[in-house]
């Protein structure tokens, strides 16, 4: 992917790889939807598992893994080639900056299944009125995809068959970065993939910062 420059609440950055007009054609309930990413673990509370789960009428299947190779990563796989240009005479932000796990080993992945459709950037991507709201509040729209799937999660580390050592719960702030890939039932490869970074306000501009603060660091040690 080629460097893009971005103002600090410009936009999520998405890359999408096949037909969003074939999702949008089929039977909600033909899909299955498996959204990934990384949320920031206590190291003592992950727990490797499935579990089961619903939010509302979406039933979901979390599961829990330590990732320990890079080639095992599916968040780099997709989106490992991203670049943002964020600031004028400075390097580039790639995914080791942009991933919530900085491109650290181990980290847990969550993956979450759902049995039907769950693909809400549909709308949001064709609404005008979207775009013409953000340009006003200065407001980024809110990933509902992302949201059904940390509602997910949460509801598994608050439950009685999570066994962790201590309840933590996360917010939409937390994940940052998420890939999404879509399977027509009974089928193995997707016929859609969905990367998202910069998924929460304020996203690139904490990044900057850090960056910034690790380099200053540097200079005076």
């Amino acid at each position: 992917m080629q460097d893009v420059a971005l103002n600090f609440e410009a936009a999520y950055l998405t890359q999408v790889a096949g037909s969003a007009e074939q999702l949008a054609a089929f039977d909600p309930n033909s899909i299955v939807p498996v959204i990934g990413f990384a949320p920031p673990f206590l190291p003592n509370n992950v727990c490797e598992g499935v579990f089961r789960t619903a939010v509302g009428d979406a039933a979901a299947e979390v599961r829990i893994a330590w990732i320990k190779e890079r080639s095992q990563d599916p968040l780099r796989q997709l989106l490992g080639g991203i670049s943002v240009g964020a600031v004028p005479n400075a390097p580039p932000l790639k995914f080791d900056d942009l991933s919530d796990h900085h491109g650290k080993l181990p980290f847990a992945l969550v993956t979450i299944l759902f049995f039907t459709r769950v693909a809400n950037w549909l709308k949001q991507a064709s609404d005008p009125e979207i775009y013409e709201t953000t340009k006003v509040t200065g407001e980024l729209p809110k990933e509902h995809d992302k949201i059904i799937a940390i509602r997910a999660l949460n509801t598994i580390l608050k439950s009685g068959d999570y066994p962790a050592s201590g309840e933590q719960q996360f917010q939409y702030g937390d994940v940052t970065l998420f890939t999404e890939a879509y399977f027509n039932k009974g089928t193995s490869q997707p016929f859609l993939t969905r990367g998202v970074a910069l998924a929460a306000q304020g996203a690139l501009r904490t990044l900057v910062l850090r960056r910034s603060f690790w380099r200053q660091s540097r200079r005076r040690a």
